[in-house]
Parts: structure tokens; sequence; C-alpha cells
């Protein structure tokens, strides 16, 4: 049998964050269990929120409650791979 690694997951574009628009949080949710960094951009590319070394075993919460409604761009890294993914903040 095969087994995917985290990376495979990430390529192939298996993550998900949901509610997308999002008023107080985020939920980050992956296909498989991985420790990863969580990185909120702002359309400037300015790093607003950070969270290192994250344990995201299915669903991972970020507090998005301190950013202004806009447009922010989540990027996660796991396992020498990331995706990035568009959020909208209301």
């Amino acid at each position: 049998d095969t087994v995917l690694a985290v990376e495979d997951f990430l390529n192939g574009n298996n993550v998900g964050i949901f509610p997308n628009p999002a008023t107080t949080e985020v939920n980050i949710v992956m296909n498989q269990s991985a420790e990863a960094d969580v990185h909120v951009f702002d359309v400037t590319g300015k790093l607003v929120i950070y969270e290192a070394n994250t344990f995201i075993e299915s669903r991972h919460t970020v507090d998005i409650s301190s950013l202004n409604a806009g447009i922010y761009f989540v990027r996660i890294n796991a396992n020498g791979s990331s995706i990035t993914k568009k959020l909208l903040k209301q």
C-alpha cells in the first residue's frame, strides 16, 4: 500500500479553511495529523499572526478577532511543504 505523506496532502490541496468569510475565528482542517506552522498575512504581505509548531490533529482554530476586515492569506507549512489559502475577514 502507498502511504501519503503530509506534503502529498499539502501539494494535493487537501487543506481547508472555514468559515470563509470569517469574523472571529477560522478553522484549519487537514486530512492527516501534522506539526505545522500557521502564518496569516495581510494583502501587503505583512505577517499579522504566527503560530509555530502547532499540532493539527484534524482541525485547528486560529483567533482572527483582532484583525481588521479585509483579505488575508493563510499559509500552512508542514513537513517541508506549504500551502496558502485566501481568507476574507468580515
